[in-house]
């Protein structure tokens, strides 16, 4: 009895990494030479402590090899994938406690020509 071919679902993975110049490009361009589809990328400081978080959304069959080679870019702190459970709200909301949101942006009218 052969297993038909699996269905490639959303994994929203969570990573921490060192906010350095080229950090977050190594690691999207990691993503991208695996030729996985991003549904949705959210980065944002953590603090003051000089890292980042990375919330990102991809539709693959199996991600564990993606958070292998996350794991083991030199900037990337940690890696974590979010389960699609009931919980997943109350995880997401933990994974996105660190970003700091700024004040809402104004907008600045062109003066008419």
């Amino acid at each position: 009895m052969s297993a038909g071919p699996r269905i490639a679902r959303r994994h929203t993975l969570v990573v921490q990494l060192n906010d350095r110049p080229g950090a977050l490009y190594r690691a999207i361009g990691l993503v991208r030479r695996r030729d996985y589809n991003v549904s949705s990328l959210v980065v944002g400081p953590i603090d003051a402590s000089g890292t980042s978080r990375m919330v990102l959304v991809v539709e693959a069959v199996d991600v564990r090899q993606i958070v292998l080679q996350l794991s083991r870019l030199i900037d990337v702190l940690s890696v974590a994938e979010v389960e699609h459970e009931e919980g997943l709200l109350d995880q997401f909301a933990d994974a996105m406690r660190g970003f700091a949101f700024p004040s809402p942006v104004t907008t600045i009218q062109e003066p008419a020509r």
